[in-house]
């Protein structure tokens, strides 16, 4: 084990992990592994991307202006044959061939203590689903602006559908066809969508009747008449 203040920096995880583990209050409940969890006694490998952006105002309070400060940290971890490690580095610069700064944590062949995936669980308060789910990218401007407006239960539903990863599966390439192309079809081809799987008939209903093509057009009149504002006021100076 690498020594100096990388196991402090191990020991605020664990006291992290351990806070929420216990806390009730604000609605986090007791921390529990979600389903489809693996046997963290088991082998894997962990890779977790931290980013943050701070953005300090304290200074204007005295005329200053606000500090931003951006950075990121990879944590990459695992185990294997019951032992675990976790090293934590700084990203300086990010690429396909990522700069590191120096090591921030590195400890490896432990057998003592949470590892990292426990870790992990206990810091989210058992929200890390390890069941293949994935962050959905590649979505439109309007597609993104149309699962901002659907209720929640209903935009869990549709990305729950693009979710679906296994590409051999004929119900799972129609249902990630499905939840992006709901999201900007119009009323008349919600209205001509047409399957046996009454799932589906279910969702383009309620998608028809959350009337996404206005709430496009209105946000979008509203982008222009606010950049035609902010010209305005340039123009005015």
């Amino acid at each position: 084990m690498t020594i100096s203040r990388r196991d402090s920096v191990k020991s605020a995880l664990a006291l992290a992990a351990g806070a929420l583990a216990t806390s009730h209050g604000d609605g986090v409940q007791e921390t529990t592994l979600a389903a489809g969890t693996p046997d963290v006694d088991g082998d894997y490998e962990l890779t977790i991307f931290l980013t943050y952006d701070l953005q300090d105002g304290s200074a204007r309070r005295t005329g200053g202006t606000t500090q931003i400060t951006y950075g990121q940290f990879e944590v990459a971890a695992g185990r294997e044959n019951g032992a675990w490690r976790m090293r934590v580095q700084q990203v300086l610069v990010d690429d396909d061939e990522p700069v590191y700064g120096p090591d921030v944590l590195d400890v490896r062949d432990q057998t003592d203590g949470p590892d990292p995936l426990a870790l992990l669980q206990g810091l989210l308060a058992g929200h890390v689903a390890l069941d293949g789910s994935r962050v959905v990218s590649g979505l439109s401007a309007r597609q993104v602006h149309a699962l901002h407006a659907l209720p929640a239960d209903l935009r869990g539903a549709l990305l729950g559908l693009m979710r679906r990863d296994d590409d051999d599966d004929d119900d799972d390439t129609f249902g990630r066809w499905f939840g992006r192309w709901a999201l900007t079809a119009s009323a008349t081809e919600l209205d001509g969508f047409s399957t046996t799987n009454a799932a589906y008939m279910t969702l383009a209903a309620r998608v028809r009747a959350e009337n996404l093509p206005a709430r496009w057009a209105a946000h979008e009149r509203d982008e222009l008449l606010a950049r035609a504002a902010a010209w305005d006021r340039i123009a005015a100076r």
